[in-house]
């Protein structure tokens, strides 16, 4: 890491350590099973199966809402625009990730790369963020990967979305354009408002508008399909 390089450019250092969420409310046997099995790191190197995934996104729900917390405790974002961030950090990490920062390849597991060098849960550029983070710990430890996604969203949504927004007048702009610009860069912030829109630009940026939506008005996170229940739908319908 570069910490003259950080320091030119505002980005503050990640403690060493960073806690794990405990899971919220009474445990089941599956909650006991499961924090014997990760008790160094309930996260750590976690790809969980489908009978573990409500523990897990409980887990990374919890993980993602305190992250997002101790983000606004800092003034990362101001009100209003502190409720859109609270509520884009999950979809974010659902859009890119589906809240995955493992997989298992070949038999082991290994941490999620994109054909681009993004790793992890919020898919963190290797290339682009190198010297501002650990790039070994944004692979290996979910926290850390959080709280450097964390940063970044926080930086785009006070530098180009809500710039945006406030000159386009619509207030849901902020989210779109924030997440626009961490898929693809500062000069995609208002890429859903161009005439014709790219087909795969304009499907993707229709998808975040959907799960954020969701995740805004209390809908629960849904990983087995990578989405959030939507109203009048059973536990098997799920918007994607």
């Amino acid at each position: 890491m570069d910490r003259d390089l950080s320091g030119l450019f505002g980005v503050e250092e990640i403690p060493q350590a960073e806690p794990a969420p405990a899971p919220a409310g009474p445990t089941s046997w599956l909650d006991f099973f499961i924090s014997r099995a990760h008790a160094a790191n309930p996260l750590d190197r976690w790809v969980p199966t489908r009978q573990e995934l409500p523990a897990y996104e409980a887990r990374i729900g919890e993980l993602l809402q305190n992250t997002a917390a101790s983000e606004l405790q800092r003034g990362a974002v101001a009100a209003p625009y502190d409720k859109v961030y609270r509520h884009l950090l999950p979809t974010t990490a659902l859009i890119e990730s589906c809240w995955k920062q493992y997989v298992v390849r070949d038999g082991k597991v290994t941490y999620l790369r994109s054909q681009s060098s993004s790793v992890g849960i919020m898919q963190i550029n290797q290339r682009v963020w190198r010297g501002f983070y650990d790039i070994e710990r944004v692979r290996w430890d979910t926290a850390y990967n959080v709280r450097a996604g964390a940063q970044i969203l926080a930086r785009y949504l006070k530098d180009y979305a809500i710039p945006y927004a406030q000159k386009t007048g619509r207030p849901e702009d902020v989210a779109r354009a924030a997440y626009a610009v961490y898929n693809a860069g500062p000069r995609a912030v208002g890429r859903f408002d161009k005439s014709p829109p790219h087909p795969r630009e304009a499907r993707v940026d229709e998808k975040l508008l959907s799960l954020y939506r969701g995740i805004a008005g209390g809908a629960p996170v849904d990983l087995a399909s990578c989405g959030v229940a939507t109203r009048g739908t059973s536990s098997g319908a799920r918007a994607q």
